[in-house]
Parts: C-alpha cells; structure tokens; sequence
C-alpha cells in the first residue's frame, strides 16, 4: 500500500444518537456527526472524509450519526490484521450489548427500533487525501471491484436495515463483561456467535438478528 494511502473504518447504520463514542476494549467507535470537527483538525482531510460520508444515503439524504472506528490515534493510518480483528470482534460485542438491552423493551412498537447485526456491518475504505475516485467492490461470492468518481457514486441504505436516529442504548454492564473475557482470551462467545449465524439448525426469523 502506499505510504500516503490511508484507511477508514466506519459503520454507516449504526445511528449511534445521542452517544458521541463508545469504546470497546481499545477500538473506539465515535460519532462522525458530533466528533468530526474535535478529532480531524486538517480541513483538506475533513474535507475529503466528508464527500466519502456523504456517500451513504437514505431516502436521497446522507445518513447522519455513522460510526468512525479508531485504534490509538485517530490519523487513519492502515490497519494491521491484528487491529482488523479487534475491530471485528468489537463490532460483535456492541451489537450483542444492544441486543440485551433492546430485548428488556416493552411496546406495541418495539419491533420497529430492532438493530440487528447489519446496523454494525464495519466498512473499511481506502483513501488518498485529494484523489476524487473511489473504489467499489461489489458481490460476495466473486468480488468485483470498480473504480469511479466520488462525485459519481450514491451507496444507498439497503430496505432491510433499521434506522433510528435518536435512541441508541446498550447494556453497558455486558459489554464490560465481555470485554474482561475477550481480554481473558475466551473468544469462544465470538466463535459460537458466528457458527449459530450460519447454522443450518437455526431458524431464519433467529438468525437474522445474528
């Protein structure tokens, strides 16, 4: 990768309002819409980091509240595997700790305010600061990547993925928990989480919250 190359981390559905960040072992997952202009003193980069924001819309509007992700600090630098992972798994803690607290709401209409794992789907993107094209890559059984102008592209927010601006909670007391056991290395929570998501033995209506 090239020395002026940098890397962004960023979740575009987790509507994390009104937290401004939230930290997970050592990634930090902050609000691009309340944090950007504290944390990204350089206005080119901003700038730039702005147009790629802009990017995902819902309804022909961006979308407001996405999720940066940083490790140490925020100069987004590339991620190493072992960076990558962690960010990974925080991902996985988080929407477990929402998914315990969404599970303790009451309501005719709590259905419609369900974050399933899709709202903490991490992008990573490549950058280089003053470049107007972007990659794309598109498929998940064969990947195919195209090259084009950011001015050119729109990544729309698929109908299926929830999104509510105002009202991100979480069950903090598990996420602590189950940061102390990552730290213990018992990543078996993470593992079996993942074969239940492709287990044949799990019903649809369940799986789509994993």
């Amino acid at each position: 990768m090239s020395p002026n190359q940098l890397q962004i981390a960023y979740l575009p559905y987790i509507s994390m309002a009104p937290q401004d960040e939230i930290q997970v072992g050592r990634v930090r997952i902050w609000n691009y819409s309340m944090k950007t202009e504290e944390y990204i003193q350089d206005v080119d980069l901003r700038g730039h980091i702005d147009k790629i924001m802009g990017l995902n819309v819902h309804r022909g509007n961006p979308i407001r509240n996405i999720g940066i992700v940083s490790i140490g600090d925020i100069d987004f630098r590339p991620f190493s595997e072992d960076e990558l992972h962690d960010i990974y798994e925080a991902c996985i803690i988080l929407f477990l700790s929402v998914l315990s607290y969404q599970m303790n709401l009451k309501g005719n209409n709590v259905g419609f305010f369900t974050r399933t794992s899709e709202n903490f789907r991490c992008v990573i993107q490549n950058l280089k600061l003053g470049d107007p094209h972007i990659a794309e890559m598109s498929g998940m059984i064969v990947n195919i990547s195209n090259m084009d102008l950011i001015s050119h592209v729109s990544i729309n927010k698929p109908p299926y993925v929830v999104l509510d601006q105002f009202t991100f909670n979480y069950d903090s007391k598990l996420l602590d928990n189950l940061v102390r056991l990552k730290k213990r290395k018992k990543d078996y929570i993470i593992a079996s989480l993942e074969r239940q998501k492709y287990s044949a033995r799990v019903i649809t209506t369940a799986r789509i919250l994993v």
